[in-house]
């Protein structure tokens, strides 16, 4: 992918290896630079960049997975309501492909027990995001809307190392999941 695209006009490869994997290998390589700051500051400044490359790893690869199961390109930039629709689509995939059993269950619903999900979806972020549809945003999708609303985890106790750990448990679900869709295309359910 050497010219510019939108996240739906390339290949899949490119969208998978390129685009998502791109964000979320950044967002390691910030976590790693910011677990061995030493000044506060330094552990500062990489928080907002982290979110911002994390929130669009997540974003893209949620509506990856929507596409593949749906096979409908979802537009739009709200989280929580991408991980409704796709907590949605891949429970009917697995209803349909007769694979629903209640370890699958238990292991989807740890998911979005993940800290890092659960402040994607918690109330204040809705709240956040609603008052950011209303005014246009002051700063670049999803870190503050005019009245310094944050959207992303405003309380952070700056504990680096738990958040990767929970960044990659987020993608190993998600190639996971990955994974089975694609075993269960390949095999016409």
């Amino acid at each position: 992918m050497t010219e510019f695209n939108t996240w739906w006009s390339v290949t899949q490869h490119e969208i998978k290896n390129g685009l998502i994997m791109g964000y979320y290998k950044s967002t390691l390589i910030l976590l790693d630079k910011a677990i061995k700051a030493k000044l506060p500051s330094e552990k500062d400044t990489l928080y907002f960049p982290i979110n911002f490359l994390f929130v669009h790893y997540l974003e893209l690869y949620l509506k990856y997975l929507i596409y593949k199961i749906t096979g409908r390109k979802e537009i739009g930039h709200e989280l929580h309501e991408l991980l409704e629709k796709f907590k949605i689509d891949f429970k009917t995939f697995l209803e349909y492909s007769g694979y629903c059993n209640q370890k699958q269950e238990k292991e989807f619903e740890r998911f979005f027990k993940l800290e890092v999900i659960k402040n994607i979806n918690s109330e204040e972020s809705k709240k956040n995001i609603n008052s950011r549809k209303q005014e246009p945003s002051i700063i670049f999708r999803y870190l503050e809307d005019k009245k310094g609303k944050l959207y992303f985890n405003k309380i952070f106790k700056g504990d680096y190392n738990k958040l990767k750990i929970e960044i990659i448990e987020v993608n190993n679900f998600l190639n996971g999941i990955e994974y089975f869709i694609e075993t269960m295309i390949e095999s016409n359910y």
